[in-house]
């Protein structure tokens, strides 16, 4: 259901049901959570409701949404080298891996 489904709300679905793709789903018949935005463990569709993230977003985000810290780091790393294929190696990927096999 979508009891607030205005202009904006539904171009945005008809945007992500015409031209993305929803894995593990089947694609007929979707009816989709339309996020708007969120933070720490919640999360907010586009008419205010606030569901809880028990998935952490498939564990992508388990320390929680928005945490600045990371998006420091991340901007931070952004900046210096954003990705190169696995046969290369840099600092930062260095350093992680030493650091976990110190765990």
């Amino acid at each position: 259901m979508h009891p607030t489904l205005d202009l904006d709300n539904a171009q945005i679905l008809h945007d992500n049901l015409d031209h993305t793709l929803f894995s593990w789903s089947k694609q007929a018949g979707l009816n989709p959570i339309s996020v708007e935005r969120a933070e720490g463990v919640y999360l907010w569709d586009r008419d205010g409701r606030r569901y809880l993230d028990f998935s952490s977003q498939l564990m992508n985000v388990n320390i929680g949404h928005g945490d600045q810290r990371v998006t420091e780091a991340v901007a931070a790393q952004m900046r210096e080298v954003s990705y190169v294929y696995p046969g290369m190696i840099t600092k930062a990927r260095g350093d992680l891996g030493r650091r976990l096999a110190e765990i």
